[in-house]
């Protein structure tokens, strides 16, 4: 009971700041399923990607978080009420990574960004295989996200505010299954297959996310 109205409090705050930022749009392509394992794997562009996820989404998450955000007192607190949980980036965190397949096995949603770091231009990164080897291992599904505009908001890499004339826009596609993301194969060539898979949706739904941000009023695309 403490954990949701927690939760429900953080929520309603974050809600208020990406008003206050210029609000969001959210695009369902497909209702995303409300129950079972599941990875949500969205692009990402800035600090305020995971907030934009947590608000939209329509199921409670769990996420895998830079441990250099549990360093600072406040966000720290807050990514443990939003049910995050450190990973130590560009390296082989094992005990982060049992953790996140428990998460899995325990039939809840996990949201992780595949490409490890923000992208600093926009420009989708190559998939790292973390990710992947969760979903090949747990067998679950992957749900790719595309996100466009919270780097405009807070810009990649930084904690600064900015407020913006268009909303922010992210768009859900379909969350896949593990066998026709990795083409039925196994092993390595199952993870290359995933991976190209992925990186080919998510590129999609960021340009579609991107678009539609473009023709909001006051904003021009590259912007």
């Amino acid at each position: 009971m403490v954990k949701w109205l927690v939760n429900a409090v953080v929520l309603g705050g974050i809600r208020l700041i990406l008003k206050a930022l210029g609000g969001y749009r959210r695009i369902l392509e497909h209702d995303p399923p409300r129950t079972g394992a599941l990875i949500v794997a969205p692009n990402h562009v800035s600090h305020a990607d995971p907030a934009l996820v947590a608000v939209t989404i329509p199921r409670r998450c769990r996420y895998l978080a830079t441990d250099e955000l549990f360093a600072i007192p406040f966000l720290g607190r807050l990514c443990t009420a939003m049910g995050a949980f450190p990973i130590k980036q560009d390296s082989a965190d094992l005990g982060a990574m049992r953790r996140a397949l428990a998460v899995l096995k325990a039939g809840e949603a996990l949201v992780a960004f595949p490409e490890g770091h923000e992208s600093v231009d926009g420009t989708l990164q190559v998939l790292q295989g973390g990710v992947l080897m969760l979903a090949q291992r747990s067998g679950c599904a992957i749900l790719p996200v595309g996100i466009a505009g919270t780097d405009s908001v807070v810009p990649p890499r930084t904690f600064r505010f900015v407020r913006t004339s268009a909303k922010l826009v992210i768009v859900y596609g379909e969350a896949i299954p593990w066998d026709q993301l990795s083409g039925g194969q196994s092993g390595r060539p199952g993870l290359e297959a995933a991976r190209r898979r992925l990186t080919d949706e998510i590129v999609r739904l960021t340009t579609r996310a991107r678009e539609l941000r473009a023709h909001s009023k006051g904003f021009h695309l590259g912007g």
